[in-house]
């Protein structure tokens, strides 16, 4: 349904006075599915599906985002109607006998399919309901909020906003009334003023979590430490740059309840905020990594009064030393432990007395060796979860005794760690893991993965330069049976090993096989894989374009395809002028870098309007095809045209009118480009977080613009004098802003020249 006949159809019910605007037995409901359900959630006439039984799998369902949804529902939704549709909005969520108590419009503010005026019509008119805000971006306005505040004040509603986090898959209908949160996570919308309005007129929350929310402020956590007091149990403030000691301080001293504190690079936060949290004497998970100001008297303070701690993160805290860390040894309740990239020698005592530990990570850390990891083996008997990435200092001998001291080992980070051989899973017994990554582990050997239990689903093998395929891939298929996730990338993997791998393994969802010699020819095969949503082929050398008609042809499930610098990718090897032929109506992802593609072989692109991130670094692509393929895809997020020499100003005006949702724009080296064009995306890309326009004819004239754009975390222009990026950081000090000059213009493509993993992020299912 489309978003003004939404509009029009809640302004009738506002007009008649939104009597009908309470569902008696609804407890949760995805927004999306407003668009479906205008009538019968408004007026109480048509038919709801429901269940009369709540589940915690339906609960899930209801929340999950579109982006996180399977490609069967996307491409039925597609089917069905010319508007994509999120996945549940046929299947509500009902609890018999209870009033509505929740309306989750994250999930319908990411799809677009609601305006600012419906959210405000909505909240105003179910005051007493917990609304999620979570990922607005800035698609809604204080006005959304002001709606909310006035609702309670009129029906002298006890309710506040109670959301739930737009990436969370759980929505739990047994929450008492009285419990309810503040949820704006990533939202660039709202104003100081809008916050401190909110915090100040509502009743006491449980929970807070104002992840890289804009207008985040001391002034707001103080306005919700009096309204809230002891009420308060758990706060996420990561990425607030503007945030001090004084808001800490103000949360510390009114709010003695707090069990759960997260400042995930708090930049200004210091040892005074960490001595204030000191005080919290319920305070169990805390979390203060990349806050590199904290030393270690404060974190010994911190530590020795904090005794009740089940969860601490310290990572990239590099002020931070041993003289500190010893005193972990009395945080006997710790489970989860982060010290991640520190400089820290001799953990070895401190974390063998952590017997209760189950999540540990130690990536990049400095001092870890084969004595540490036999403290660990012989103390943290119950860890199920280790991350060693990058720890060159460690052996088989290491490993083999976390293997055999932690039996209930499930997830294992070995990557980059080059002196590890099969000698380190030659233990007695099965292994329970079901997740472990060998990337760059050279002498990995078939021989070390056939002692792996049968409980795989994700394994990553890239770059294991002595791996035989031919008998590695047998081994993975037989003894795995549920792997989902594999990568195999510069592995000797040919047509016969392909053949069998895709037979084999049905289950697979991801496949990562980069820098291999696989054919055009093998790529039918993948009809096998049923399930398969993302395709990695980067760097394959025999692959010509054809293969992407193969690849959306063959995997109708597909959402991700990677195809970068791929050597044959020329237009001299396409055997049609164009590849229009394509239709795919879920993929969302697509990287055709550092090949020689011409406009017309790049056509097939507009039969993908579903795509949201479009790498075309180093293609020959100009203004005509590009301004066809953002009028096709509007829903384009993240655009990479590095070294596309040919795009203008005329493109950057197409993008602004066609990608209002742009997120990431990556315009390196292109030297058309003005502060014409970048100032209609400042104008109208109101969303925009990256702007990179390094090597172009841009200039600091577009930074007043740039400073109003509230969600911009990262600009680079060509040209700027020092003082004028030092005036804008000090007015946006979350902006990081920088200059890279004009480069001269060659006819190489850019980018790397060398293998780059891809930068799809993994699912959290695997």
């Amino acid at each position: 349904m489309e978003v003004n006949v939404i509009d029009q159809r809640i302004s009738r019910m506002s007009d008649s006075g939104g009597t009908g605007c309470r569902v008696p037995t609804l407890t949760s409901l995805s927004l999306c599915a407003v668009a479906q359900h205008v009538d019968s959630l408004f007026c109480g006439t048509a038919p709801i599906s429901a269940s009369s039984t709540a589940t915690t799998s339906n609960a899930s369902a209801a929340a999950t985002p579109p982006s996180s949804s399977s490609s069967s529902s996307a491409s039925s939704s597609c089917s069905s109607s010319e508007h994509p549709t999120h996945p549940s909005a046929n299947s509500l969520v009902c609890w018999p006998g209870e009033e509505l108590l929740g309306l989750i419009l994250s999930s319908a503010i990411a799809a677009k399919t609601i305006t600012p005026r419906v959210a405000s019509l909505i909240v105003s008119h179910i005051a007493s309901g917990a609304i999620c805000l979570a990922d607005s971006r800035t698609l809604l306005s204080d006005d959304v909020l002001y709606a909310f505040i006035r609702a309670c004040a009129d029906r002298h509603s006890s309710a506040a906003v109670r959301s739930v986090d737009a990436e969370s898959t759980l929505i739990s209908p047994v929450l008492a009334p009285s419990t309810r949160s503040i949820d704006l996570s990533w939202s660039f919308c709202f104003s100081e003023k809008a916050l401190c309005d909110l915090c100040a007129s509502q009743p006491p929350i449980s929970h807070l979590k104002l992840v890289r929310t804009t207008g985040v402020s001391d002034a707001v956590l103080e306005l919700t430490a009096k309204s809230s007091g002891a009420t308060l149990v758990s706060v996420d403030i990561s990425r607030c740059p503007n945030v001090t000691y004084k808001g800490v301080a103000a949360l510390a001293a009114m709010c003695h309840e707090i069990s759960e504190f997260t400042a995930f690079a708090c930049n200004k936060l210091d040892d005074q905020a960490v001595l204030s949290l000191a005080t919290l004497p319920n305070l169990q998970e805390l979390s203060l990594g990349r806050c590199s100001l904290i030393t270690n008297a404060a974190v010994s303070q911190l530590i020795s009064s904090c005794t009740s701690l089940t969860s601490l993160c310290l990572s990239r805290c590099r002020k931070l030393s041993y003289q500190a860390l010893i005193q972990l040894k009395s945080l006997t309740a710790l489970t989860s432990l982060d010290l991640s990239y520190l400089n820290v020698e001799n953990l070895g005592d401190v974390l063998f007395a952590l017997k209760n530990l189950r999540i540990l990570y130690l990536s990049n850390s400095v001092g870890v060796t084969d004595t540490v990891l036999k403290s660990v083996a012989e103390g943290c008997t119950g860890l199920t979860r280790l991350f060693l990435s990058t720890q060159l200092h460690i052996t088989d001998v290491g490993v083999k005794s976390i293997l055999c001291g932690c039996p209930e080992l499930q997830r294992l980070n070995l990557s980059n760690c080059s002196t590890l051989t099969e000698a380190s899973f030659d233990v007695q017994g099965p292994l329970n893991l079901n997740t472990l990554n060998l990337s760059h582990c050279t002498n990995v050997s078939p021989g070390m993965i056939s002692k792996l239990g049968p409980m795989m689903h994700t394994l990553e093998l890239s770059h294991c330069k002595r791996l035989t395929v031919s008998t590695t891939i047998p081994i993975i298929a037989i003894n795995f049976p549920s792997i989902r996730l594999l990568d195999l990338s510069a592995s000797a993997l040919d047509s016969d090993s392909f053949d069998y791998l895709t037979a084999m393994c049905s289950l697979l969802q991801w496949l990562i096989i980069t820098e291999t010699k696989i054919l055009d020819s093998d790529l039918p095969k993948l009809s096998r894989l049923s399930h398969l949503e993302l395709f990695n082929v980067s760097w394959c050398p025999n692959l010509t374009p054809i293969a992407m008609t193969l690849v959306l042809q063959h995997a109708p499930r597909i959402t991700r395809f990677d195809a970068t610098f791929c050597p044959l990718f020329t237009s001299q090897n396409c055997t049609a002028p164009g590849l229009r032929f394509i239709p795919h109506r879920v993929i969302e992802f697509l990287s055709l870098s550092g090949n020689h593609l011409h406009s017309p072989q790049l056509q097939f692109i507009c039969a993908l309007p579903y795509l949201q991130t479009l790498v075309l670094s180093g293609n020959d692509v100009d203004d005509e095809t590009l301004s066809g393929i953002v009028q096709s895809c509007k829903g384009m997020q993240n655009l990479n045209i590095t070294g596309c020499v040919k795009i203008t100003d005329s493109s950057l005006v197409q993008i602004s009118v066609h990608s209002v949702h742009l997120s990431a724009l990556h315009a390196h080296g292109l030297p058309l480009i003005t502060n014409k064009g970048v100032t209609e995306i400042l104008l109208r890309c109101t969303e925009v977080m990256t702007l990179d326009f390094s090597g172009c004819d841009v200039t600091a004239e577009i930074f007043p613009l740039a400073q109003r754009v509230p969600g911009l975390s990262k600009l680079i222009v060509g040209h700027a004098r020092r003082q004028d990026i030092l005036a804008l950081q000090k007015l946006r000090p979350d902006m990081a802003v920088s200059q890279v000059g004009v480069m001269q213009h060659t006819n190489k493509p850019m980018g790397s020249s060398t293998p780059q993993t891809t930068s799809i992020h993994r699912p959290n299912s695997l």
